[in-house]
């Protein structure tokens, strides 16, 4: 077989590539991506090109030790492997076994890690405080590459709060209001925990209760 006739069956690569004895060329796999990401319950591909000579069969399989033991997947002997991902299966290697009557090649692992949407763990509470005081709104969340959104009702709507004085943290999971004002009485806070695996997470609300200076209604009389 010369080199172009080579190429033109087998899609590229050099003679010098494979072994050719007794009729049957051995098998050549495709490399795999070195890892694939996914959102729980979401479906993920794996594929794989082969050539030789009997066409190789193909038989996926995976690892949960780091690739120090493999097993096969039951009925996954085409192409194309298909994954539904789930918490269970983060961090599983994954890889394709190419085999025909002159021999077996083996891809490179393919690691899947799989991520969860935002859970709240943690919710802000209420805060009564005097004028002056300082607020702090907290929110713990699980989930990865968390981003955080604190938002102010003043009594019409919720709306995003800005980086500006009294406010900090407004991006972060603690939202610091100081100096409390008199005019924040009966204001309510509460955070959005996005990621890159929908749905968003949603706090409680938070409500400021300012308790009032004392203050004298009438003065002593001599």
């Amino acid at each position: 077989m010369t080199q172009n006739a080579f190429q033109k069956v087998y899609g590229g690569g050099t003679l010098d590539a494979v072994i050719v004895k007794f009729g049957c060329i051995k098998p050549v796999a495709s490399v795999l991506p070195s890892g694939i990401g996914a959102c729980v319950d979401s479906v993920v591909t794996l594929s794989v090109s082969r050539s030789g000579f009997p066409l190789p069969s193909v038989q996926w399989q995976t690892s949960s030790n780091g690739g120090a033991s493999w097993s096969a997947l039951a009925g996954a002997t085409d192409t194309v492997l298909t994954i539904t991902a789930s918490i269970t299966l983060h961090g599983r290697l994954y890889r394709a076994v190419v085999k025909n009557s002159c021999g077996s090649v083996e891809t490179n692992p393919s690691t899947l890690t799989v991520a969860q949407p935002p859970i709240i763990s943690r919710e802000p509470v209420d805060q009564s405080l005097c004028v002056g005081d300082t607020a702090r709104f907290v929110v713990s969340a699980s989930g990865s590459g968390l981003t955080y959104r604190w938002q102010e009702d003043q009594g019409a709507a919720y709306s995003d709060l800005a980086a500006t004085l009294p406010y900090q943290g407004t991006t972060s999971p603690q939202l610091v209001l100081a100096p409390v004002k008199a005019g924040m009485n009966g204001y309510q806070y509460r955070c959005i925990v996005s990621g890159p695996c929908p749905p968003d997470a949603m706090t409680l609300s938070a409500r400021v209760t300012v308790i009032p200076a004392p203050s004298i209604a009438s003065q002593p009389t001599q």
